[in-house]
Parts: C-alpha cells; structure tokens; sequence
C-alpha cells in the first residue's frame, strides 16, 4: 500500500474597510507524494507455479503532486444578528497511482458561495440561507477499467454542482426544531 507524504504552507489575513464590511485573503499551497508496492499472485506453493507464484500484476506505483489553493471572501454584518458573505475558493484532492502501469491525476474545484446568517426572535432562531456553483476539473471516480478489469480511481471528466440550501434552527425553552432543504443539480461532462 502506498506511503503518503503531505505538506503544505498557508496563510490568512483579513482587512476591515469599515465596522461593517471585510475582507478576508487566504492561501495554501499542498504537496503530495506516495510510493507504494505489491502485486497480485496466484498459485503461491503450487507444483504448476512453485513456491513464490506467478505473479499477475504489478501494483507498486508513486505519484507526486501540487497545488496552490485559496479563497478570497468579502463579508457584510449589517448588525449583530445578520452576515451576508460572498466568496470564491479554490479546492484540491491529489493524485495517486493505482499500479505500476496505472496513475490518476489531482483533481480541483472552484467553489463560489453567497449567504445569509441571521439570528431572530431574541437568538430564538438562526437561520442560513446560501446558494454555490462548483466547477469541478479531472473529477476523481471510483471505476473498473474495461480494457484490463482493473479497479481504481480515474479521473472520468469534468463536473459542476449548482444548488441551494436553507437550515433553520430554534430553540423554544426545552423545545429545539432544527429543519433543512436542500436543491442540488450536479452535470458530468462527457
């Protein structure tokens, strides 16, 4: 099995334009790198294959990989019961090998929010409301190989997920609601 290695450095400041408004920077850059070994073998101390086997596929493999991430968000608090944000992120799962003859590639996301926190009725209720638009590239998938039969991770195509969700919670003296809805609407590209 592989032996993963990860690292990465980041950094996140913010910058007040007022009481109400602020800005939010952040950066992170990630590096990956696995190696790993092993094989599929049959037959192991049988007198058709001996004592060690045929072996029938080679899994050793290593990948290595990076990215630079980050996210940039602008924040709106109108008063201390409301936060309306916006905010682009960009997001990344590393590659791997899933044998000798067999890589996938790192998989990113851009992610863009908008929302609404609220806090009502004497902190009785709070509310989130938010829509997003995700812009997958190099989706990663778990798959099977038709040409060989081999089972891994493969990167399939690219893929967007749009969607918004509304959660409310309340409490009520020993009364608590809690409640969400939810439309998402997910596209694979060819």
């Amino acid at each position: 099995l592989p032996v993963p290695t990860t690292w990465g450095v980041f950094a996140q400041t913010g910058y007040r334009f007022s009481e109400q408004f602020e800005l939010q920077l952040g950066a992170r850059y990630s590096h990956f790198k696995a190696d790993g070994g092993g094989s599929v073998t049959i037959g192991a101390g049988s007198p058709i294959f001996g004592p060690d086997g045929l072996v029938v596929a080679d899994l050793a493999g290593s990948h290595e990989d990076g990215r630079m991430t980050g996210k940039v968000a602008l924040n709106w608090t109108p008063n201390d019961d409301n936060l309306v944000y916006v905010f682009a992120a960009r997001g990344y799962k590393p590659g791997g090998s899933n044998s000798a003859v067999s890589e996938f590639g790192p998989e990113t996301v851009w992610d863009y929010e908008a929302g609404w926190k609220s806090t009502l009725f004497d902190g009785q209720v709070n509310t989130q409301l938010g829509v997003f638009y995700m812009d997958y590239k190099n989706f990663q998938f778990d798959a099977r190989d038709p040409s060989t039969g081999q089972a891994g991770v493969f990167n399939i195509s690219d893929a967007t997920i749009k969607g918004a969700e509304l959660q409310l919670q309340g409490s009520f003296g020993s009364l608590r609601l809690d409640g969400g809805i939810a439309y998402v609407d997910s596209n694979l590209d060819e």
